[in-house]
């Protein structure tokens, strides 16, 4: 993602780095985004760092939301997400 993408995260939005590991925002900053990896590591991101980084939908496990947004349900309190 780029500087502008990166300082538009909040604290609890889901990222995957580029060799699939998924973590959770869990600190902003003007010159850092804080993260938590599902791999067990956190640390702090430059935004001008964040090329490797993408925004990470959860995938819902309800059929309906499944079938109408292509298993993507971010937010969506059905889910619990």
């Amino acid at each position: 993602m780029t500087r502008n993408e990166s300082k538009k995260l909040k604290i609890g939005d889901r990222v995957v780095f580029s060799d699939g590991v998924r973590g959770e925002v869990t600190d902003t900053g003007y010159n850092v985004v804080g993260i938590t990896w599902a791999d067990g590591q956190c640390g702090y991101i430059h935004h001008d760092d964040m090329q490797d980084v993408a925004r990470a939908f959860p995938f819902c496990i309800d059929p309906k939301l499944s079938a109408a947004n292509g298993g993507r349900c971010p937010r969506d309190p059905v889910c619990g997400n």
